[in-house]
């Protein structure tokens, strides 16, 4: 579009003296300017929504490993350790290693759990 505007005041100025070579430039500087701002403008609508509609897409990802999959493991964990601790106590039999070792990675998954939670909060403060 600027091509043509260049190409009428030419035009306009047919018979009298004009210096080509600094329309020339002036044109060639207006073309960089368009392509640096079509760059930018496609940046900003495209580029930049794409790559924040995968973070969001992430970010709800994570949410629900958390909200579902992780809290149903947990949930399942945390059964199958009461009911081997009410069996052992039922019978006076002492805790295994092996059952001390379950309790005690119970206990640091839900400290990794805190973790999470705290990126996640992070996260919502800064969206």
């Amino acid at each position: 579009m600027r091509k043509e505007k260049f190409l009428k005041e030419v035009a306009r100025q047919k018979g009298t003296k004009t210096n080509l070579k600094a329309h020339k430039v002036a044109l060639a500087a207006l073309e960089e300017i368009d392509d640096a701002l079509d760059r930018a403008q496609f940046l900003v609508t495209d580029a930049f929504v794409e790559a924040m509609d995968e973070g969001d897409a992430a970010y709800m990802r994570g949410r629900d490993i958390m909200r579902f999959d992780f809290n149903d493991a947990m949930v399942e964990a945390e059964g199958k350790i009461d009911e081997v601790k009410s069996a052992l106590d039922e019978l006076g039999v002492a805790y295994p290693e092996d059952l001390q070792y379950s309790i005690n990675r119970f206990s640091d998954t839900r400290m990794e759990e805190d973790a999470s939670r705290d990126r996640f909060a992070k996260w919502d403060a800064i969206y």
